[in-house]
């Protein structure tokens, strides 16, 4: 089965303690990328500390999700995927079911009736 996607954390993952990128890690990813696997970054950070790492890396316009997932914008073009404000966004129509699910995910806000 071919490989579609690799979503890979950046701090602690593939940063380093100095927060720089190793030149194996970039080549690996960008041959991934080439070989048509969609490279997706995610991380705790903000959208404009993470954006400069997918540029480092020579990504196409791909997702970066931020703020631990609550936030996903297209690296290069900055479109919206999904922000709090956005009606049906992935995150704000998955998370009542995982919860109710029993599987072990837990809200970090009170409510999603206001997201």
């Amino acid at each position: 089965m071919k490989i579609k996607m690799a979503a890979i954390d950046l701090d602690g993952t593939l940063l380093h303690d100095d927060m720089s990128l190793s030149d194996f890690s970039k080549d690996i990813i960008r041959k991934a990328e080439h070989r048509g696997v969609r490279i997706v970054l995610a991380t705790g950070r903000m959208f404009d500390a993470a954006r400069p790492k997918a540029e480092e890396l020579g990504l196409s316009d791909t997702p970066l999700i931020c703020y631990t997932g609550a936030w996903i914008m297209m690296s290069r073009s900055g479109r919206p995927i999904c922000l709090p404000a956005v009606k049906n966004c992935p995150l704000k129509l998955s998370l009542p079911s995982a919860t109710s699910q029993s599987l072990g995910i837990s809200r970090p806000w009170p409510s999603l009736s206001r997201v």
